[in-house]
C-alpha cells in the first residue's frame, strides 16, 4: 500500500513523477516503480519522499483506509523504528496525514535513541508520568509529569528516562511543510 499512499499525495500537489523526482533526487523510473509496488524503497528513502509531498513518513507505513476518527486504546498502531529503544502507540487515526500524535514510554535508565536524531518538523513532548531528561544539543532540560517541551526537531535530540519509574509521554509531531519547488533537507534522520 506504499506506492498507492506516495501516487496519491503526490497526485493531489499536482506533481508529475519529474517534479517529485527533482524534489527528492531518485529517478521517475525508480518512483514509478515504487508507486507500483515494483520497488521496495529503504525508510530512509521513504523519509525523503515523505518530506519532499510535506507528509508524515508513518503516513505511508500505516493503513490509510478511511474509518472512524475514534482510535481505540487496544486498536493503537505500534511503531518502533530500527536503532531507536521506544516505540509509539498513534493516537490519530491512520488517515491523518498531517499531524502524529502518539505515547510513548522508556524504562528507568533507557533513552529514546543511542545518538542525536533529527528530522524536519516541529515536535511537542509532554510528560504524563516520570522524569524526562531531554537532550537537545548543546542544552538539557529536565522535565517531570505535566511538563511540556516544544522544539524544531531539526535540532538533534533524544529523550532519557532520568527517574527510577516508567517514563511515559505524549508526543505531537507536525511535519514541515516544504515550499513549491524548495530545498529539502537531506541529512535527517526517522526518530523521535
Amino acid at each position: 500500500m506504499v506506492g498507492p499512499r506516495i501516487k496519491q499525495a503526490r497526485r493531489r500537489r499536482g506533481w508529475t513523477l519529474k517534479q517529485l523526482a527533482g524534489r527528492t533526487q531518485f529517478t521517475p523510473s525508480f518512483l514509478s516503480q515504487v508507486e507500483r509496488g515494483v520497488a521496495s524503497p529503504s525508510i530512509a528513502s521513504l523519509q525523503r519522499i515523505a518530506e519532499a509531498l510535506a507528509i508524515p513518513a508513518f503516513y505511508l507505513l500505516l493503513d490509510t483506509g478511511e474509518g472512524s476518527p475514534v482510535v481505540r486504546s487496544a486498536e493503537r498502531r505500534l511503531i518502533k523504528h530500527p536503532g531507536v529503544a521506544v516505540a509509539y502507540e498513534l493516537l490519530c487515526p491512520p488517515a491523518s496525514a498531517t499531524l502524529e500524535v502518539a505515547i510513548a514510554s522508556l524504562p528507568p535508565g533507557v533513552a529514546s535513541s543511542s545518538e542525536f536524531l533529527s528530522h524536519d518538523g516541529e515536535e511537542c513532548v509532554l510528560v504524563l508520568t516520570g522524569f524526562m531528561q531531554a537532550m537537545l544539543a548543546e542544552s538539557s532540560y529536565l522535565l517531570t509529569k505535566g511538563d511540556s517541551i516544544f522544539l524544531n526537531s531539526l535540532v538533534p535530540h533524544y529523550y532519557l528516562n532520568c527517574g527510577t519509574e516508567e517514563l511515559v509521554f505524549l508526543v505531537a509531531m507536525a511535519p514541515k511543510q516544504a515550499p513549491p519547488g524548495g530545498p529539502i533537507r537531506r541529512e535527517h534522520r526517522l526518530g523521535p
